[in-house]
């Protein structure tokens, strides 16, 4: 009989398994003492061939619903046991799995300090880390371009850099086997900073990371494969967060194999340049957009980007490079550029799919009012009705179901009826266009459509997937006035117990109930406890039902009223004080562009389209290629600002909060100490240190006297 696998298990072991997954899944435990003594017996069991049953597709699902419940002890004693078979595992399709879950539950541990009792815990799970780190070091040109490998090192470099998955549209891993938890893969979890120590020593095996991968592995073949171009863009943001010369120095090498790329693959008949087209590098040069410089940002639209947005625009992978670089550029100028080149194209835009451009360019008007106008405009000339069109006043209906006034009226084949077509369907980019039109200063015409529809067709847009979304941005705009918002609540008289008891037009209610005066809150519970039966047998009614709290208001209107008016009052202050944040964050991101100095840095085909269904007619388009040379410079970035407004706020709410004196004085040379510290004033410190130990030891002193 031959030799049998390493991840074949006996029925005995795989039987075991499957009940421990049952008795996980049950949780029906009597206590926390119970479980814990389960999850011993378990665990040693899991010892015992922990390297089998990590690469045995049925044992390692088990595996990672048993990481979360292993404490400290287990946890280091089980990541010792795997980190002496670390490539083996890493590279295997099940093992990958159960060593990504324990790589990502270490930021939680290593920050719960209380738990772990001394440094020596600490500095252990430290230690293994920094294993796993030299392991790869060693096999880095292997394992990053692995299909599974390459998932750890996203993993690890996520750990070391101290990120969560939400920073910088770093997404979450893939998951290709279906059980997988949010607790385990997601670093949300990680709020604080890590310990000094534990910073310093991850800081450093990054930047060893970083130089293993930039000497020792192909660079030319990173960009292009679709495995290890992932790790270097999770690279690219770890550096940018924590050493933002070495992401210089990485994007400068990253454009340097670009542009090389695109010198072997140039192609005279197309406008493009073959990096946007490439689905690897394409989303590279995306991340390169998101966290460069904002001069870097210049250089890449001087080089790249100018007077080839419209062809790009128009393709299929290259469209999205073109929605990063509007949603990121800094300089006016670059956004004046990409309107002067794509804003009579609309329609071409909108024939091809590419309806995310229009969508992102109308968001940037909200950071450049100036272009509203001309972008409303060019959006209304796209759905073929201008301002003496007979259909304008029908825009609204138009954006939503995101066809032309021909197409969805059918002028065609039935003219006279053609004013009276209901909506029937609401598209998903269509939603998000009338989400962002509502935001803009001057929406008066768009307003005018909307007051204009039929109480059928609000019903249908509140009760709607994405229909709901467009009544949650009307009234959360601030640029529409509260008039014409109780008008809108007014139109859904009648109707309210209707959407209270629907999935979607629920959340429409509450849109309503949160910006409602008082007066009008209590109309809607009035109608609402009309219909209370059908709200509470409904499961979305349920929720209404109590979170306007109406069983307060059948009892008692006064306390009701007071209840609500203190939810009101809290969700004004939060409001203002986000939009105080907000407004200093602008205003820190204005300067910082203003002040910004620029040098020169020293240094393309028609296409056809089907005819859209939805009645948008492309055009023939020719451009000629063109290169500007600019310079790229590093800028610090606006993030710096946020954290400043946070802090001055949370100094303050302090101040405040503190009644006696000497913590009052205590607060203030805190302030005062972190300022100078800022600039490196050192003397400055130990006299503020010193003036308030005085203070401390005359106040001792004083009291001391007085009691005896």
């Amino acid at each position: 009989m031959g030799k049998t696998e390493p991840h074949r298990l006996d029925d005995d072991t795989l039987n075991y398994f499957k009940r421990v997954k049952e008795v996980i899944e049950e949780n029906s435990f009597q206590d926390q003492e119970d479980q814990s003594i389960f999850i011993e017996n378990v665990f040693e069991q899991v010892l015992s061939k922990p390297v089998e049953l990590c690469k045995h597709q049925n044992t390692s699902l088990i595996l990672e619903r048993l990481i979360p419940l292993l404490d400290h002890n287990q946890l280091s004693l089980f990541y010792d046991k795997l980190n002496q078979s670390f490539k083996s595992l890493a590279t295997d399709r099940a093992g990958s799995h159960v060593l990504q879950a324990i790589i990502a539950s270490m930021p939680k541990i290593l920050q719960e300090e209380d738990d772990l009792k001394g440094d020596q815990k600490l500095e252990t799970f430290v230690e293994m880390i920094c294993d796993s780190c030299r392991i790869i070091c060693r096999e880095i040109t292997t394992m990053i371009f692995d299909t599974y490998a390459s998932h750890i090192m996203r993993q690890i470099l996520i750990v070391l850099s101290g990120l969560r998955t939400n920073d910088n549209n770093i997404k979450k891993l893939s998951q290709p086997v279906k059980l997988r938890h949010k607790e385990t893969y997601s670093s949300n979890y990680l709020q604080k900073e890590l310990n000094i120590t534990v910073k310093k020593s991850f800081n450093t095996k990054l930047m060893e990371l970083t130089a293993e991968i930039t000497s020792k592995c192909n660079f030319s073949r990173i960009i292009t494969h679709a495995m290890s171009c992932p790790v270097l863009e999770i690279l690219l943001t770890a550096l940018d967060k924590n050493s933002k010369t070495s992401c210089s120095d990485l994007i400068l090498k990253a454009m340097d194999e670009i542009d090389s790329f695109n010198s072997r693959h140039n192609d005279s008949s197309s406008s493009i340049l073959p990096c946007f087209s490439h689905p690897v590098i394409s989303r590279l040069f995306d991340k390169i957009l998101q966290i460069a410089s904002s001069n870097t940002l210049d250089y890449i639209y001087s080089k790249y980007l100018k007077d080839s947005l419209l062809k790009m625009s128009l393709h299929p992978i290259a469209n999205h490079s073109v929605q990063n670089f509007i949603t990121h550029c800094q300089f006016e100028t670059q956004m004046e550029g990409a309107m002067n080149e794509l804003s009579d194209y609309f329609e071409d835009i909108f024939a091809v799919g590419n309806c995310g451009i229009i969508v992102t360019i109308l968001n940037a008007g909200n950071r450049y009012p100036k272009y509203q106008k001309k972008l409303w405009k060019s959006l209304t000339k796209a759905f073929h009705i201008t301002e003496n069109h007979d259909g304008y006043e029908k825009c609204v209906l138009l954006l939503m179901s995101l066809s032309t006034y021909e197409i969805y009226f059918d002028t065609k084949n039935s003219p006279d009826t053609a004013k009276d077509s209901a909506l029937k369907e609401i598209n998903h980019f269509g939603a998000l266009i009338l989400q962002s039109l509502f935001k803009y200063n001057n929406n008066s015409d768009l307003l005018k459509s909307w007051f204009q529809l039929k109480h059928e067709d609000l019903l249908f847009i509140a009760c709607d997937i994405a229909g709901n979304h467009i009544i949650e941005a009307f009234f959360e705009s601030s640029t529409i006035s509260y008039k014409k918002k109780k008008k809108l609540i007014d139109l859904y008289k009648g109707s309210y117990s209707y959407l209270a008891c629907n999935k979607y037009g629920s959340r429409s209610l509450e849109s309503y109930w949160r910006i409602a005066e008082m007066n009008l809150k209590e109309e809607i519970a009035k109608e609402l406890v009309e219909k209370e039966s059908n709200l509470r047998s409904n499961f979305y009614g349920n929720i209404i039902f109590s979170k306007c709290n109406l069983q307060y208001f059948k009892k008692k209107i006064d306390a009701w009223s007071s209840k609500e008016e203190a939810k009101d009052r809290k969700r004004r202050t939060l409001s203002k004080i986000l939009d105080d944040v907000n407004d200093n964050t602008k205003q820190a991101k204005r300067a910082l562009t203003k002040n910004i100095d620029r040098t020169d840095f020293p240094n393309s085909s028609n296409y056809s389209n089907e005819l859209s269904l939805l009645g948008f007619q492309p055009r023939n388009i020719t451009t000629d290629d063109k290169e500007e040379q600019k310079t790229v410079a590093s800028s610090k970035a606006a993030l710096d600002s946020i954290d400043a407004v946070f802090t001055k706020a949370n100094f303050d709410k302090k101040f405040k909060r503190q009644s006696k004196k000497l913590k009052t004085q205590a607060s203030q040379v805190s302030y005062k100490n972190e300022s100078v510290e800022a600039t490196n004033d050192t003397q400055a410190i130990l006299d503020a240190i010193t003036a308030t130990k005085k203070k401390k030891k005359s106040k001792k002193a004083t009291k001391r006297k007085f009691m005896s």
